[in-house]
């Protein structure tokens, strides 16, 4: 899939998961990641996380745009 002429937003800073799949589109991120495009929809809804391997995949696809506590969540905070 080519982003060729495609013209992306700027980072932002503290991104989500779900933020950073809506920005992208979710055809292309289960494209690049090899997971079904109902599986990336679940994250973008917050139904779901992905597994560790996948995640890694997103921090390096997404080009720091990405961490892990933008898809899992604070590390530090209780939630509750």
């Amino acid at each position: 899939m080519s982003t060729e002429g495609c013209k992306l937003a700027e980072p932002k800073e503290d991104m989500t998961l779900a933020e950073w799949v809506t920005l992208m589109g979710e055809v292309y991120v289960a494209y690049e990641t090899g997971t079904p495009a109902s599986t990336v929809r679940s994250w973008r809804i917050e139904q779901a996380k992905p597994r560790p391997e996948t995640a890694k995949k997103l921090i390096r696809l997404s080009g720091g745009q990405l961490d892990w506590e933008g898809i899992y969540g604070c590390v530090m905070c209780d939630e509750e």
